[in-house]
This record gives structure tokens, sequence and C-alpha cells, in this order.
């Protein structure tokens, strides 16, 4: 599990987000699936307007930035890294009719 904090686009709070991750290199990989629903995640958003955000990993906690693949082979990728983690990822996919996005979080340290 990664905790995700980033600053609120319309608030300006810092909310936290538990994710399931997948590695990739040296970043931390997440989608946006918000359990299938038909929306984005609220964070997403943050994101998209500060993609400066905090991670945590176990006991590890360090600054990162975010970066959004909304589509394409590398979003086809690194979403099927998901679900090889977990099946959970492929039935969101078949919960929804959007596209859910990947976040790529990159270690900025």
């Amino acid at each position: 599990m990664l905790i995700l904090h980033n600053i609120g686009a319309k608030t300006a709070q810092e909310p936290l987000n538990p994710l399931v991750y997948a590695n990739d290199g040296g970043s931390y990989v997440v989608a946006a699936s918000k359990g299938g629903g038909p929306n984005h995640p609220h964070w997403l958003l943050n994101v998209r307007v500060n993609p400066a955000v905090t991670v945590e990993v176990g006991a590890d906690e360090f600054p990162a930035t975010a970066t959004v693949i909304d589509d394409g082979p590398r979003r086809d990728e690194l979403y099927a890294k998901l679900v090889a983690i977990t099946d959970q990822f492929a039935e969101y996919e078949r919960m929804t009719d959007r596209r859910i996005p990947i976040v790529v979080l990159e270690p900025t340290i």
C-alpha cells in the first residue's frame, strides 16, 4: 500500500489517499480507478493541477512528481502491472465506460 499526499486543487487541503501500487524502475505506478466508478477520483484532478506530491511507502516518505497517462500503449503496459498484482483492476475496467488513467509517481530526491 502507498499513501499519496497531494494538495486539493479547490480546497488547498492535503488529503491522504491509500492506493495499491506497482513498481516501474524507480517510480511507483497507481491507477485512478475509483473502484470502477463512473467518475475519476478527486485526487486525480489535484495531481493534474499540482503534480508535486508526497508519497509514503512503508516507513519511507519522499517528494515525487506525478505524471498522468490517460491513454496509449504505455498506459496499457502500466495498467497490466497493476492487474498482475490484483485482478480487481481488471474488474474495475469492466465496471466502467471511462478509460482509467495511470499516474506515475517519480521520486524527486
